[in-house]
């Protein structure tokens, strides 16, 4: 029997990004660089000093219930006094949670702006790597958005933080914050 072999030849055609692509794409660069540059000044003069005043208050709070909780006349018993050093251990407890939340959200929201900066930049340099970048930024801004939803209810749940957010408040901050993400995403899927 005799066997026919067919041969198939498969090219690939490699279009350069028009001159409007192009374009496009330098704006988005502009664009992510302005939004980075508003980002990272939002974390450091915004909101970063609005949670440590969040985070102080609260601390004031729970130390003003340990000052002001004991009558200072009175001679303590010693359950008393194991009682107050129990509220205090739970105050530190506290204190060291709202710490933590505080310095993870903080460094999460440095390096996504820092990498919104980082795609900005390299926007106009180099196609392949800038949307590449994007897309990274664009998951990034989505996970910094879910740290700061968690990050509000894990202080208020765990930390003692005193309870102002609502359904509302939460809903705000993913709409927010996570804007500049579904806009990347919307773009990526426009080139």
């Amino acid at each position: 029997m005799s066997q026919a072999y067919q041969l198939e030849i498969v090219t690939v055609y490699n279009a350069a990004p028009t001159p409007d692509a192009r374009n496009r794409l330098r704006a988005l660069a502009l664009i992510t660089l302005a939004v980075a540059a508003a980002w990272l000044w939002g974390v450091n003069q915004k909101a970063d000093p609005w949670l440590k005043g969040k985070l102080i208050l609260a601390g004031i709070n729970e130390a003003g219930a340990l000052l002001f909780g004991a009558p200072a006349d009175k001679a303590m018993t010693e359950a008393e006094k194991a009682a107050l050093l129990q509220q205090a251990a739970e105050g530190e407890r506290r204190a060291a949670i709202l710490t933590a939340i505080h310095y993870v959200w903080l460094a999460a929201a440095y390096l996504t702006g820092a990498w919104l900066a980082l795609a900005g930049l390299t926007g106009a340099l180099n196609r392949r790597i800038s949307l590449r970048l994007h897309g990274q930024a664009a998951k990034l801004i989505l996970l910094s958005t879910i740290f700061s939803i968690a990050g509000i209810w894990a202080a208020i749940r765990f930390g003692g933080m005193p309870p102002q957010a609502d359904v509302a408040m939460y809903a705000k901050i993913g709409a927010i914050q996570s804007s500049y993400a579904w806009i990347i995403l919307i773009a990526a899927r426009l080139r």
